[in-house]
């Protein structure tokens, strides 16, 4: 994929970056529209780019231009020649920090095609209305496009518990959203917007969570998404299979408490997708901490070829999970508890963040 700027020549979007102090590489992703992402370690920043044309002894040079948005005011300049910055340097200010090499990194794959959609299932029995279930929602092709671009990202993960996750659109703290998704995430978006499965076509998906479980037993504690985002999540399974349970939350304190009533579960194949809105929304979903599963009759959703009793050995599993992250004038319900959920999240992230 390329990028162009004011109808100039199209440069390569992907660069590949080496700092000449330290000599840890980087990565840079031009986009289109002037902004840029910059990551290097566990780091990344927002920027945007430009193109200056200058003459000097009388050739005309492009300088590539990419200002970090970090409060440190980073900016690396350097001269095209080609598909490569042989010598660039990294500026604060007016003063000089660093120089580095630059050159195109391989060509990205293209977005996924989304073009052939699966129609929308009819409401599960017993369970929510809200809740939609589509299997098949990806293509095999798709699938290995859309695992391809989150393996060459180059966005940072935070990890812990047998996971790691990456962030699109802003950090899960952060109020709003603070960047436009990739294209390769957007075409996910549309699709599931257009298929009818998120039935809210006036707020779309715009914040990505990506989750890879690394570990087959690895589980995810029952939990609600809670006020931050409008009341649907849509999640996305790729590369296996494995069981979500729904439960009903817990009732105001009693004494003695209830016994909990057993938990819904849906079976989520690879490339199928899941969408919790309103009321399913409002149940506590997670996954149990085991390295099988097996299909019985809690599963609320079985599909012809599904056979109660099988049993699934867990693998490697990616998930999207999709939603949409409120701006302070959207707020659905009270304001200070967006604000709390927001600064528990910013916690919870901080705190992943700091797992080795």
């Amino acid at each position: 994929m390329m990028a162009t700027q004011d109808g100039e020549e199209a440069i390569p979007t992907h660069w590949t970056i080496q700092h000449s102090r330290d000599k840890e590489n980087a990565s840079l992703e031009l986009r289109p529209d002037g902004s840029g992402h910059l990551t290097r370690g566990n780091r990344c920043v927002s920027g945007h780019w430009r193109i200056e044309k200058r003459t000097k002894k009388g050739e005309e040079l492009r300088l590539l231009h990419f200002h970090a948005r970090d409060g440190d005011g980073l900016v690396y300049m350097g001269t095209l020649q080609g598909g490569a910055v042989p010598k660039g340097s990294v500026w604060q200010g007016t003063k000089k920090v660093g120089g580095f090499e630059m050159s195109a990194a391989d060509a990205a794959p293209p977005p996924p095609a989304m073009s052939t959609l699966p129609p929308l299932p009819p409401p599960l029995a017993g369970v929510p209305a809200t809740a939609r279930y589509v299997p098949g929602f990806v293509s095999e092709a798709d699938e290995a496009l859309l695992l391809e671009h989150i393996r060459r990202a180059g966005r940072p993960w935070a990890n812990g518990h047998g996971r790691r996750v990456q962030n699109w659109g802003g950090r899960p703290g952060d109020r709003g959203v603070s960047e436009a998704l990739p294209e390769w995430l957007q075409r996910v978006v549309d699709a599931a917007v257009r298929c009818g499965a998120w039935a809210d076509a006036t707020r779309p998906p715009n914040h990505a969570l990506i989750n890879e479980y690394l570990e087959p037993g690895c589980g995810l504690d029952p939990h609600t998404d809670g006020p931050l985002y409008a009341p649907c999540v849509a999640v996305l399974a790729l590369e296996s299979d494995v069981v979500l349970e729904l439960h009903t939350p817990p009732p105001a304190a009693t004494t003695p408490p209830p016994p909990p009533p057993p938990p819904i579960e849906l079976l989520l194949r690879r490339r199928s997708l899941n969408v919790l809105s309103g009321d399913a929304y409002a149940l506590h979903h997670g996954i149990a901490a085991r390295e099988r599963d097996v299909v019985g009759p809690l599963v609320a959703n079985l599909q012809p070829g599904d056979l109660p009793g099988e049993e699934i050995v867990r693998a490697r599993r990616v998930s999207i999970v999709l939603v949409h992250k409120l701006a302070a004038h959207e707020g659905d319900g009270d304001a200070g508890a967006v604000e709390e959920a927001a600064e528990e999240l910013g916690r919870a992230e901080l705190a992943r963040a700091s797992i080795v």
